[in-house]
């Protein structure tokens, strides 16, 4: 794999000109792609080698990152087309794989008053297929049906925000101590596209009407957010960095459906160890005992029943404890199946304890 800094040559082709190129297409306005969706790959020396000649061209410049996120043909990159006059593929199906950066420059005339040079554009790969469930509401009643929908999205961010917290030794009473966010003035309703069936629907005036709004809302954020500071260009080349880095080292995360489920199995790993040890140490008291009694020539031989029925009694309470703490959440599958071999491990504890205390007899 070439490494960009190194001289080399392809057909006569200077390699070192690819990065120069590609920056060149961003300022041109063409998209570039950041996330190699066939195979799920940021190629960093590349993103931050075309970053490289961006700054050299046109200075280490403050930039607004706008990423879209949505289910699979749910509208990201139309909405991003009709706000910034952009060419994202768009249709029916998947048309996004991956994700693709496009830079648009800011007017000279309104750099001062958004206090940044250029916007960068994320398009993203949609998260599920389209046969995905999706719940419509009329154009009439959409703000009345759509306030409970927002009131469960606030509580579901603050319960996961707080769990979060908790598990980092922190303290937060809400989702927005950690981004400002008001689902009250930041929560925006489209219409749809088309007014009427496609192929022979046309956009709607409203849909045009929508975007505009937020674009202006996203555009003015140093008014409602102004302790948000936005990225340099060099700045943003090391977050890139540091946050695919950070994938790369953590596999645990996905095995997980949420940071409700990583704090549950968190507190069943650490009450798992309480329990192996209380089994631990019960046989090690046993040990000692029968040890005493030998070198002190008691009988004990008839108490070795009463020991192996101790070992019962405290298995059968380490049992219940383990049924009730799995039966005390709402585990998903993987923390389900570790909770069952938690317990086989429970199982395996009495006869090592029992074999140890026959050696020590």
């Amino acid at each position: 794999m070439h490494a960009f800094g190194e001289s080399s040559t392809v057909c006569g082709f200077d390699l070192e000109r690819l990065p120069e190129l590609g920056a060149e297409m961003m300022l041109s306005g063409c998209p570039v792609e950041l996330l190699d969706g066939d195979v799920n790959h940021i190629p960093l020396d590349w993103i931050s080698a075309v970053l490289e000649k961006l700054i050299h061209k046109v200075g280490d410049q403050r930039v607004l990152v706008i990423s879209v996120l949505g289910l699979q043909s749910s509208g990201k990159s139309t909405l991003l087309n009709v706000m910034f006059g952009l060419e994202f593929a768009v249709g029916v199906g998947r048309c996004t794989k991956g994700a693709f950066m496009q830079l648009v420059p800011v007017e000279k005339q309104l750099k001062d008053q958004l206090q940044f040079d250029f916007i960068l554009l994320l398009d993203t790969e949609g998260l599920r297929s389209v046969e995905a469930d999706k719940s419509n509401v009329a154009d009439t009643a959409a703000k009345d049906k759509t306030q409970e929908g927002r009131r469960q999205l606030i509580s579901k961010l603050d319960e996961i925000s707080k769990v979060v917290a908790e598990a980092e030794d922190r303290e937060v009473s809400g989702f927005s101590d950690i981004i400002q966010f008001d689902a009250e003035t930041q929560v925006f309703y489209f219409k749809n596209y088309f007014d009427g069936d496609p192929p022979m629907a046309h956009p709607k005036s409203s849909y045009s009407q929508n975007a505009q709004e937020l674009k202006h809302k996203l555009l003015s954020i140093s008014e409602w957010q102004p302790k948000c500071k936005l990225s340099l260009l060099s700045e943003l080349s090391e977050r890139i960095h540091n946050l695919w880095n950070a994938l790369m080292k953590e596999n645990f995360v996905f095995h997980f459906r949420n940071s409700l489920h990583i704090m549950v199995y968190t507190k069943l790993e650490e009450q798992y160890g309480k329990w192996s040890w209380k089994m631990r140490k019960h046989a090690l008291e046993t040990q000692n005992t029968l040890h005493y009694m030998i070198t002190s020539t008691e009988s004990y031989k008839t108490q070795v029943g009463q020991f192996k029925r101790d070992f019962e009694t405290i298995y059968q309470d380490l049992k219940g404890d383990v049924d009730s703490s799995e039966h005390a959440h709402e585990l998903d599958q993987y923390v389900t199946a570790w909770v069952g071999n938690s317990s086989g491990h429970h199982q395996e504890n009495p006869e090592p304890a029992r074999r140890e205390g026959n050696n020590a007899i």
